[in-house]
């Protein structure tokens, strides 16, 4: 087996660098939000690695060291949430055509590993995570009252109704938090990559040239037929199959929407610097307040091609 020591050294570094993450997400809560690194991390170490064997004995010594650090249930979660879907997308990545096809079985294998993980926390503890988000629901209106007696949540949004949606969309919530974490992850660590070893010859695109794939509309219009046959045959019931189309549409929506602040943010670059202050500041109330124009901004985009990516057109 070829070992390279300066390899070797890289993937140390950086195994110390996503330890010490760790540690400081772990124990000063208002860190937590740099969990996000360990994902960045484990992309770069599989995007870097030569050899299969420092992947595979970096993961390892990471999971030990958390194990020892941490607590064996919080060591679990950084592995199968963070370090495994970023280190495949890594991997992916290697071959820079596939680098939009990385995000999203990174996506995919991190949802996959949170529905896991939390079946099987509901499993063996009994915990219930729809009657917790309601009993955290109804002391946050409790304490709202509290400060403001005359406090009252609307008459057509009750807990019942905000834990029933939260059930009906659960599994976009996830998907849609996991296309989220990826993202950041994805991009925050081809930052790092650049700052940590900038001799490494490298290059992907910017987010100002993110884009879904041209047959997402075909995708979805197949997907509306078919579960709309299979509802009209009595294969699948009209409610399971309506939350179907809803969750899927609603993730569709969330893709428009970041496809979109892509596109704003591509243009946005090639403005003054004092334009481009107010341009951001329009963004980010939009993304927040309006992104049902980000996601026409996203339509139009794949419609008319208003960057002129010429690597689209040859998809």
């Amino acid at each position: 087996m070829n070992f390279n020591n300066k390899d070797l050294a890289r993937i140390s570094l950086l195994i110390t660098l996503a330890v010490v993450v760790a540690i400081l997400a772990y124990y000063i809560p208002a860190l937590s939000i740099l969990s996000f690194l360990t994902g960045s991390i484990f992309m770069i170490i599989g995007l870097i690695s030569k050899n299969k064997a420092y992947t595979f004995i970096s993961f390892m010594a990471y999971g030990f060291l958390l194990f020892i650090l941490l607590d064996p249930v919080s060591a679990f979660i950084y592995l199968a949430v963070f370090c495994i879907p970023c280190l495949i997308m890594g991997y992916i990545m290697k071959n820079k055509d596939n680098e939009d096809m990385a995000y999203f079985v990174g996506t995919v294998v991190m949802a996959v590993a949170v529905l896991g993980l939390l079946a099987v926390f509901m499993r063996m503890s009994g915990f219930d995570f729809f009657e917790n988000l309601r009993q955290s629901f109804e002391m946050s209106t409790k304490q709202l009252q509290s400060i403001n007696p005359n406090y009252t949540l609307p008459k057509q949004l009750t807990v019942d109704n905000i834990v029933n949606i939260s059930k009906q969309l659960f599994p976009s919530i996830v998907m849609i938090t996991c296309l989220f974490m990826t993202l950041i992850s994805k991009y925050m660590g081809l930052f790092l990559l650049r700052r940590i070893f900038p001799k490494e010859k490298m290059s992907f695109k910017p987010f100002s040239h993110f884009e879904l794939p041209d047959r997402l509309g075909i995708f979805f219009l197949l997907f509306w037929l078919v579960i709309n046959a299979l509802s009209l045959f009595n294969i699948l019931d009209k409610n399971y199959s309506d939350r179907l189309i809803t969750n899927v549409l609603y993730l569709i929506i969330y893709m428009l929407v970041i496809e979109g602040l892509a596109v704003l943010i591509f243009f946005i670059n090639k403005l003054n610097k004092g334009s481009r202050i107010i341009a951001v500041l329009i963004t980010v109330i939009l993304f927040w307040s309006a992104f049902f124009v980000l996601s026409f901004i996203a339509i139009l985009d794949m419609a008319f091609d208003f960057r002129k990516l010429s690597f689209r057109r040859g998809k």
